[in-house]
């Protein structure tokens, strides 16, 4: 008998866990933000804006502010993107680029991890974020770590031996072996 194994590679395997890994350092990382980051402001260097057309249709800004901001003499640059309906699009780029500073967050042992920092939504959104990423990770880890299916797939087996007849076909007495007890004929 040989056996049919169904299921993920390892190679795939050890994607999904290096995946789900990524996931769950970037939420904890999002809530470190949250709770251990450190307050600072970031001059503006750049405002940039393109249009994008969804699925329905409708079509919205992707804005992208780059800031520099300065951690213990050493500089860091960093980027933040802000998506924008039509409606609200001119004014939101109109806004956005005239702020010459940013009000971000960033990590004391990461300092070149940083995030622009709205007091009204940015530690909740960031936990919830950080939860949804660490639920994507632990549903990839069971998908990549779950048991294998394992058919056994029968080959080149013998054919089942023929059904004898359970009466002599000479002499209609029942039979229990390979002849016939009453006239001794042998039963095929």
């Amino acid at each position: 008998m040989k056996q049919e194994k169904k299921g993920i590679s390892t190679g795939m395997r050890i994607v999904l866990a290096l995946i789900a890994v990524a996931l769950i350092v970037f939420a904890f990382t999002r809530v470190a933000l949250v709770f251990f980051g450190k307050d600072s402001t970031a001059a503006v260097t750049n405002v940039s804006s393109r249009w994008e057309r969804e699925e329905k249709g409708d079509r919205r800004m992707i804005i992208t502010q780059q800031y520099r901001y300065t951690v213990n003499g050493k500089e860091y640059t960093n980027s933040a993107t802000f998506t924008v309906r039509l409606r609200d699009a001119q004014m939101t780029l109109q806004k956005k680029s005239a702020e010459k500073s940013l009000r971000i967050r960033y990590l004391p042992v990461l300092p070149q991890y940083s995030s622009v920092y709205d007091e009204k939504n940015s530690g909740f959104w960031n936990v919830a974020l950080a939860v949804l990423l660490v639920a994507a990770a632990v549903v990839l880890f069971v998908f990549a770590f779950r048991k294998k299916k394992v058919k056994a797939k029968v080959e080149n087996a013998p054919a089942a031996a023929p059904k004898r007849p359970n009466f002599c076909p000479h002499c209609g007495a029942p039979v229990t072996g390979n002849y016939c007890g009453s006239c001794g004929n042998k039963i095929e």
